[in-house]
């Protein structure tokens, strides 16, 4: 069969294609930005001054990165905010949604991923996912467009794309020890090795950012901090529409520890939920769920080890329930259940690390390598793993210092191309419209080779129906398997 002929047909296919789907979904994507370098505006009187997770000793920068410059119109708790892109290029974010009271450093956000836009629960067992991210200010990487948006002096509010994917990681729920603290690399390898990123969101093009003032030169840039796919506020009452989670910054923990005697467990590595509708934070996961109950507590401010800070996030709860029953602790507004809302084993996250998290000093030093580039796994028994390193996301990794420091996290299924969170006819339908010619994830590349081909429609085609872990349809399974056919009888 001529190459002719398999265009032909694949256009027809996306007409067939467009005939069956149903209305983009896609709801997004929404960011936060980092108001924790050198001068933390909630920071109180006398507290050594943060650095934040992007350099919390002032080591690569000192005296310290300055606060994201985007953020000096939307006052002293800006750095809670969830943004969604201006209206148009160069204008500025407007606010989304606040994570709940009382915090004003956010580290880490993530929606509900085990439920899908229309409410459905996708655990997406035996499916793929790339990986998205942004890095901060300080980091370059090894491959990709990292290195290269370094250069022209942006990056750190930019969002990439992983060139290769990873095993979903529902397939691995329940699969950790109990309260074992690190176990290595997650089951067999999650990649094949060292690999490479491809620049996905612009940070001024796409989001209105500012970026940096010239080739590695960061310190007055914008950094997202915490990214989303979803709008997490679809009425415009700045409060999420679904259940949202969080983490904490290390001198927001400090802070709550001195408002209330330590009596509560403020960390910058428990996580937080807040329900659809309320503008209050409840705790959602302790630190002991995540690294076991034999890793060192939370103890003190930066300047010293700041114990572990979970720096990016995404969280598949399974049940997505926060019950009605709250109990207030009497600090500005911040309620809390009896107990963690955690269901460990059932559910389950991937998370990164902030440099200068003590058990990054521990692991290197028993000569384990990993740093604050990598991806971790957790199903909250108490026990964490590697699930993808920094290298299969063309970062460096190694070291609890390493200057190469994830900084937000999300993940979409291989073959998503519209971004809505299931694949499906419309994903079929924009692969084949541009099948046989250049593109990238929006036209149908999901390999990240420039070309948009028969191993982008077999990626898809592994992966349909993968926002409710439904096998294809019989008769798109059939479309598919007659487009592999015929480039089998043309070899």
């Amino acid at each position: 069969m001529k190459a002719q002929q398999i265009t032909i047909g694949m256009v027809g296919l996306a007409a067939a294609a467009s005939f069956a789907a149903t209305s983009e979904a896609r709801l997004g994507p929404v960011f936060s930005l980092d108001d924790n370098p050198a001068f933390p505006v909630s920071s109180n009187p006398g507290l050594v001054p943060g650095y934040g997770a992007e350099d919390p000793f002032g080591i690569f920068l000192a005296p310290g990165l300055a606060p994201s410059p985007t953020l000096g119109g939307f006052g002293p708790h800006g750095d809670a905010f969830i943004f969604s892109p201006g209206p148009a290029v160069n204008v500025l974010p407007t606010i989304d949604t606040f994570t709940g009271l009382p915090w004003s450093y956010l580290d880490a956000y993530s929606n509900n991923s085990a439920y899908d836009v229309d409410g459905n629960v996708a655990f997406s067992q035996g499916r793929t996912f790339n990986l998205m991210f942004s890095v901060d200010r300080i980091t370059q990487g090894i491959s990709g467009d990292v290195m290269g948006e370094a250069a022209a002096g942006e990056q750190a509010a930019d969002i990439f794309i992983t060139t290769k994917p990873f095993k979903s990681p529902a397939d691995f729920a329940g699969s950790l020890p109990f309260d074992a603290g690190y176990v290595g690399v997650l089951g067999a390898p999650t990649s094949a090795g060292p690999g490479s990123n491809r620049l996905f969101f612009d940070e001024d093009k796409d989001f209105g950012l500012i970026p940096g003032p010239g080739p590695f030169q960061p310190r007055e840039a914008d950094n997202i901090d915490a990214f989303e796919l979803r709008n997490m506020d679809v009425v415009g009452q700045q409060v999420p529409t679904s259940n949202a989670y969080h983490s904490i910054n290390p001198d927001e923990a400090f802070n709550k520890h001195l408002a209330t005697g330590a009596t509560l467990p403020y960390t910058p590595s428990d996580i937080y939920a807040t329900p659809a509708f309320s503008p209050f934070s409840q705790l959602f996961a302790r630190e002991h769920h995540i690294f076991g109950s034999g890793n060192p507590p939370f103890v003190a401010d930066q300047g010293v080890a700041i114990g572990e800070d979970v720096d990016a996030l995404v969280i598949w709860d399974a049940d997505d329930f926060i019950p009605d029953v709250i109990i207030a602790d009497g600090v500005d507004g911040a309620i809390f259940p009896p107990q963690p809302l955690v269901e460990p084993g059932r559910d389950f996250a991937l998370f990164s690390l902030s440099p200068g998290s003590q058990i990054l000093f521990n692991l290197n030093n028993q000569g384990i390598q990993v740093g604050p580039a990598d991806v971790f796994f957790t199903d909250f028994n108490g026990s964490f793993a590697l699930y993808a390193s920094g290298l299969d996301l063309g970062l460096n990794t190694g070291g609890a210092l390493e200057i190469d420091n994830l900084d937000a996290l999300e993940v979409v299924l291989t073959g998503d191309a519209n971004l809505d969170g299931r694949v499906d006819l419309l994903d079929l339908s924009i692969l084949a419209s541009s099948f046989g010619g250049v593109g990238d994830w929006r036209q149908g590349d999901f390999n990240g080779d420039g070309l948009v081909n028969l191993l982008d429609l077999s990626a898809l085609a592994s992966n349909f129906g993968g926002s409710t872990g439904a096998v294809p349809e019989p008769a798109v399974a059939t479309l598919l398997g007659l487009g592999l056919l015929a480039v089998g009888r043309r070899r």
